[in-house]
């Protein structure tokens, strides 16, 4: 692995409701970490390839973090460190 993937999930809820959504069958993705104020969840292990960016998905490590891309750097400094 040489890369790192980091991911905005797109949503505000917690890292324990996207690990929940990953593991349905109808989410279409996977990753291998997620990480929200109420922890760090892994979804697959580190050398699964997840569902997460096509073309780098078995060159990398992926990381959801809760939260929005278009929030400004200081809405992502307000967020409780895990």
């Amino acid at each position: 692995m040489h890369l790192i993937g980091l991911h905005s999930t797109e949503s505000t809820g917690t890292a324990a409701a996207v690990e929940s959504y990953f593991q349905s069958s109808s989410s279409g993705g996977s990753t291998q970490l997620i990480v929200g104020e109420d922890g760090c969840y892994r979804s697959v292990g580190d050398l699964e390839n997840p569902a997460a960016a096509p073309g780098a998905n078995m060159d990398g490590l992926h990381i959801e973090i809760v939260g929005l891309a278009r929030w400004s750097r200081a809405e992502w400094h307000k967020r409780a460190p895990v």
